[in-house]
């Protein structure tokens, strides 16, 4: 998915999240990461505010979840490539 803040354009993808991200996420948002998940998907601020942190941590390290804070207007996400954030590992075909 790519999301725009303040016309900065991002890039998200869940299957390149690192375990220490999701576990900020946690953390932060005092749930799991499949409720994180939800959450995002039902149009929760403090899931898109973590959303927002993670991907904006990553150019600033230092960027505290609470120093986090945009206009809500200035979010943008590509409806095109919006995919569910899937937190399950995927599963393998077995064979005998």
């Amino acid at each position: 998915m790519n999301i725009t803040i303040a016309g900065v354009k991002y890039e998200f993808d869940s299957e390149k999240l690192m375990l220490s991200e999701a576990r900020s996420i946690e953390k932060v948002c005092g749930c799991t990461f499949q409720e994180w998940s939800e959450r995002l998907q039902a149009g929760s601020m403090e899931a898109l505010a973590a959303l927002v942190w993670i991907v904006q941590k990553r150019e600033n390290p230092e960027l505290r979840f609470s120093e986090v804070d945009f206009e809500i207007g200035s979010v943008e996400i590509d409806e095109d490539e919006v995919d569910e954030v899937n937190p399950t590992v995927p599963s393998s075909d077995t064979t005998d």
